[in-house]
């Protein structure tokens, strides 16, 4: 019997063909893999539930979502720097009333001046301006030894009171004070300081009180304790 010819084929082709088509196989396998896992029904056995893989673009977008938040964190530490947020001045004529702040944010401010300190130049005697109080007079540098609440700003040639800025309240004492508005800047009466002070009612002495209590609180809890139980 003679063998029957069929229609001549390509070869060329026929592999472009099929290297193409397995491919494509590949792709959609990959694409397409299902994870098994069975999940009770009640009866005992379980049931097979395919779960379709997680595209890879979810990875990718995690890791863009760690960056923005690696990036957030960093801007929130900026955030909270207590010189930048709350504009910590170390002038006094140039500082913000702490009533100016947040009420939720007027202890970071307090705790953020006494890390700071009051405004005290280091300077020699000689070296403090003069002006014309009662004769040529200047600031002397001694009184911050014999008052501890003192602060001197040398552009304004002027006094000021740490505590009273910290802690007075403006609601009970009100009226101004040369000492939290302006400064002093009579040299020649010293023994305003000691009027600024009061008695132990005053303003300034409450405003002591709490700067004391603020920055040893523990320490006023058991003073506290121990009168109450006396």
């Amino acid at each position: 019997m003679k063998r029957k010819i069929g229609a001549a084929v390509d070869l060329k082709a026929f592999l472009e063909r099929a290297a193409a088509k397995k491919k494509q196989t590949q792709i959609e396998n990959q694409c397409n893999q299902l994870v098994i896992f069975q999940v009770p029904d009640g009866s005992g056995s379980g049931t097979s539930v395919p779960v379709p893989p997680e595209p890879e673009i979810a990875a990718s977008t995690e890791r863009e979502n760690e960056k923005i938040s690696e990036g957030d964190e960093s801007s929130d530490s900026d955030e909270y720097d207590d010189g930048g947020v709350y504009d910590i001045e170390h002038d006094p004529g140039l500082r913000t009333p702490i009533s100016g702040y947040d009420v939720n944010n007027q202890d970071s401010v307090r705790r953020a001046y006494i890390a700071l300190g009051p405004c005290r130049p280091k300077m020699k005697n000689d070296d403090f301006p003069q002006h014309m109080c009662g004769g040529m007079r200047r600031f002397q540098p001694k009184w911050f030894d014999e008052f501890k609440w003192l602060e001197y700003i040398i552009d304004k040639d002027a006094a000021y009171c740490f505590v009273c800025y910290l802690f007075k309240d403006g609601t009970k004492f009100a009226g101004g004070d040369s000492f939290i508005n302006g400064g002093f800047r009579n040299w020649n009466m010293k023994a305003r300081f000691r009027k600024h002070a009061g008695e132990i009612n005053s303003a300034h002495s409450e405003a002591e009180e709490k700067y004391n209590t603020f920055i040893t609180p523990k320490a006023s809890i058991r003073v506290s304790i121990t009168s109450n139980t006396a």
